[in-house]
This record gives C-alpha cells, structure tokens and sequence, in this order.
C-alpha cells in the first residue's frame, strides 16, 4: 500500500494538465461550440461515429460539419454516400451559406444570390462519392489509399447492423491514423425520433465496435415540425468526460445552432 500527502498529490496534479490558450487548441473547430466542447475539437488521426434517428437528419448534421470545414476552412475533403444520392448534398451546402429553405433555392428573386454561391462552391476542396452498400470499401479500397490525404473523411450510412462491416471500420481507423485525418462515420440505428438512444446498449448487441473509434456520439430529435432540439450525447470519448449538448435545427431552414 502506498500513501500520499495532499500536497504530493497537487504537485502531481499540476504536473499533468498544462492550460492551452484557446487559439492554440489543436483540432478543428467547427461552428457549433456545443460539439467543439463535447469532442475537444474534431482531431486528426481520430474516428467519430455519430448515430441518428434517421438518415436525413444524420446529412443534414453532416453538411453543417462539411460547411464549416471544408467549404469554411477549406480542409480537403472525401465524402462517401452509402445509400443516398449524391447529388442531393450540394442543395444542403448551398442552403447552410445562403440562409434560403432548400426548397426555395429555385425561386426566381433567389436567383442571383444561388449563382454566386454555387460559383464560390465550385473551389470547395469537395469530392463526393456514391457507392452500393455492398461494394462500399471492398471494391474501391486500393483506389481510395492511391488519392488518400484527405484531412476529413466521411462514410455516411455506413451499415452496422453486419458484422462484415467491421473490416471497413478497421480500414477507416487504419486510414485516420496513417494519414492524420478527421474520419467521421454517421449510421442509422433508431427507428423513433422521439426515444433516447442507447447507443451501447445497441451496438454490444451489433458486436463490438467500440474499439474502432475514439469518440461515439447519439443524434437524437424531439419533433420535426418547426424548431426542433437536438441532442448530441457524448457516450465514449478517450480523450474527454462524456457529456450532452442541446441544439436547435429546423428542417425548412436547414441550420444547425448551438441552443442557448
């Protein structure tokens, strides 16, 4: 047995933390303080798996990170489309700089605000991928090593209900790691928006997919009509305390704020 004195123990303590300016935080900040706080910021060479209520919620968060990141701050981006179409991404984008309902984008008095944008957007270092579920990194993994580099990388949808897919999982940490990039992993896994996620509980029954990533993170809805408020809650990070974070998104205006 070994004992320690307080002022021992407040040596080591001050030993083992060290207070960073805000500015000189390593990471990537994105526009919502909640998930900077949450995540302590999206860090390279680490995976993130956010797991939603529904696909179309899961793109909409998706394209406020890809705005923030890439369009915002130009971080050469790869992003995957499982299931979705990818020509259905670039609506989103334009939406989240505009502040105009997608579905008013084609609204004649839009029109010159749409072009400019869309003229911004073409030097977006963005390239989107659609691909067949079943095909998904198996087929394309030699060519997705050969234009690796990517600084955020995204699967969005990826299945997990197989156990197969724990390859792609291994393949997308191995890619993190070697290539010191942000890899996000979205997936569906909740049939109800208006039930807590209990996304342990869930993927323990799935298999054991929590060594794949550093940090695992629930998207939950209370309503989707109006303003609705969505709750990230943090259920694994190595790096930080789990947490929860409010924030609120309406679906006609396709934003993502952090809830005051």
């Amino acid at each position: 047995m070994e004992t320690y004195n307080n002022q021992q123990l407040l040596t080591e303590f001050l030993q083992r933390i060290s207070w960073t300016p805000e500015s000189a935080q390593p990471g990537y900040k994105t526009s919502l303080e909640g998930l900077n706080r949450q995540t302590g910021c999206l860090q390279p060479g680490c995976c993130y798996l956010f797991v939603g209520p529904d696909a179309a919620l899961n793109r909409a968060f998706l394209s406020t990170l890809v705005h923030d990141l890439c369009w915002r701050q130009q971080l050469d981006t790869r992003w995957i489309c499982c299931k979705q179409l990818a020509g259905d991404i670039i609506p989103l984008l334009i939406s989240r700089e505009t502040g105009i309902s997608p579905a008013f984008l084609s609204a004649e008095k839009n029109r010159g605000q749409i072009e400019k944008t869309v003229e911004k957007f073409q030097n977006a270092p963005l390239d989107i991928w659609e691909t067949n579920t079943s095909t998904l990194l198996a087929d394309e993994v030699h060519h997705l090593w050969d234009t690796a580099g990517k600084q955020l990388f995204i699967a969005e949808d990826l299945n997990l209900m197989q156990t197969r897919w724990y390859s792609n999982l291994g393949f997308l940490t191995e890619y993190a790691r070697i290539f010191q990039s942000v890899v996000i992993v979205s997936a569906v896994l909740s049939f109800s928006h208006y039930k807590p996620l209990n996304v342990i509980g869930k993927l323990r029954c799935l298999g054991d997919v929590d060594p794949y990533f550093d940090c695992i993170s629930s998207l939950t809805a209370e309503d989707r009509l109006g303003p609705t408020t969505v709750t990230l809650q943090n259920v694994k990070n190595r790096l930080l305390p789990c947490s929860t974070v409010e924030f609120t998104y309406t679906v006609s205006e396709m934003n993502f704020k952090d809830k005051e």
